[in-house]
């Protein structure tokens, strides 16, 4: 689960980087940075083109969360259906739909995803950027060496580790499919990596 929605991270912020005007999705950090730097260089429209993925993926956080509170039981994959909707309606709708609109509901679906997926092996995690997960790893390894009372560190080293390179994967696949299938196309990789996702939490939640 967190491998495919790690990877499905990572594709969508290559995407909405290369057919979206250098925006992206997922990693609001970048956002608020280019938005404070555009903004002290007095360049407005770039400065304004930041600030609705910020908002959108504030709002989908507040959607998830109120889907974990009040369903709680098929939150999870309420929040999946939910996001493959949204990431097939801009693939059907993408020549109709401005940029703006495009990267507002990636960042909508992506806040979705990372507020109601955030565990993996009982660990805290991030589907959406890498920062935090490559920090993690690099602890346990760190704690692997030097502290005995944390025998499971190396495995949690392993576990981050992958899901840092299945970011870098997801962002590789995204680049190259991005840049060489038209219009919305593209899209059709993470809604299948979604799909795949969705079926293994029916597999779970039944077993």
């Amino acid at each position: 689960m967190a491998v495919l929605l790690t990877v499905s991270g990572g594709f969508l912020d290559a995407f909405t980087w290369l057919a979206h005007g250098n925006v992206l999705a997922n990693t609001q950090s970048a956002n608020v940075v280019l938005l404070g730097v555009y903004t002290a260089l007095g360049q407005w429209p770039e400065a304004f083109r930041h600030i609705p993925p910020i908002v959108a993926f504030v709002l989908g956080a507040f959607t998830a969360a109120y889907l974990r509170a009040y369903a709680s039981d098929a939150g999870r994959r309420v929040s999946l259906l939910l996001e493959i909707a949204l990431l097939f309606a801009v693939m059907v709708l993408h020549q109709q739909l401005p940029s703006t609109g495009v990267t507002l509901l990636i960042s909508f679906a992506a806040a979705v995803q990372t507020t109601r997926f955030v565990k993996v092996e009982g660990w805290t995690f991030s589907s959406v950027m890498t920062t935090g997960n490559l920090r993690h790893s690099t602890e346990a390894v760190f704690a692997g060496l030097f502290d005995r009372a944390q025998p499971h560190a190396f495995r949690e080293a392993r576990v981050f580790a992958m899901i840092c390179m299945a970011f870098g994967l997801g962002a590789t696949i995204g680049a190259f499919t991005t840049s060489h299938l038209s219009g919305g196309a593209a899209l059709a990789v993470p809604v299948l990596l979604l799909g795949t996702a969705l079926l293994v939490c029916e597999v779970k939640e039944r077993a």
